[in-house]
């Protein structure tokens, strides 16, 4: 177990580097979550809550929130898989890591898990700004980011489906956008 720790451990040291290194990366990610959220928003997405299930519309953004919020940790759980296979495959260490001491898998799920919680800090860091401009309280804000511990079944659901692709990449050299779609 101890092993595993060590593992986990250096993959969030080395995503603090990454972070350092490539800080217009995080910048970017935080500008699209609340440029998607707000068009989310602003083209009342949400209006079909308030006729079919009888919500208020501070509710109907909330299910928003939590949908577009649970959508995001899936994206980045299967992208991240699907595209680290397929780039350290290209690069040349994918046999290496397979050569590890811990199974690739292992080691790829730690790292998809640590860019999903650096996704979500962001993600939480840009949603108490915005809760400012709605008017959140701190209550409403909460119950959102309880509900999205519902979307850890997705997180595993989507990197199985990463996993998926990225033998797909090994064996077709190249799948194109198939991924995304």
């Amino acid at each position: 177990m101890q092993k595993y720790l060590n593992v986990l451990y250096y993959e969030i040291l080395l995503r603090i580097r990454e972070i350092r290194r490539y800080k217009m990366q995080i910048f970017s990610e935080a500008m699209m979550f609340v440029l998607i959220f707000i068009a989310c928003i602003v083209s009342d997405w949400g209006s079909s809550f308030i006729y079919e299930l009888g919500v208020s519309k501070d509710d109907s953004i909330k299910f928003v929130f939590i949908g577009y919020m649970i959508w995001q940790i899936g994206c980045i759980a299967l992208g991240y898989s699907s595209n680290f296979i397929k780039t350290e495959a290209t690069e040349g260490i994918l046999e290496v890591k397979q050569q590890s001491v811990f199974s690739y898998e292992v080691l790829l799920f730690f790292r998809m898990l640590i860019s999903v919680i650096t996704s979500i800090s962001i993600s939480v860091i840009a949603t108490c700004i915005l809760m400012l401009f709605w008017g959140w309280t701190f209550e409403q804000y909460v119950v959102c980011i309880k509900a999205l511990f519902l979307g850890i079944p997705v997180i595993v659901g989507m990197f199985g489906m990463g996993l998926f692709f990225g033998a797909a990449v090994l064996h077709e050299k190249n799948i194109g956008k198939s991924v995304m779609i």
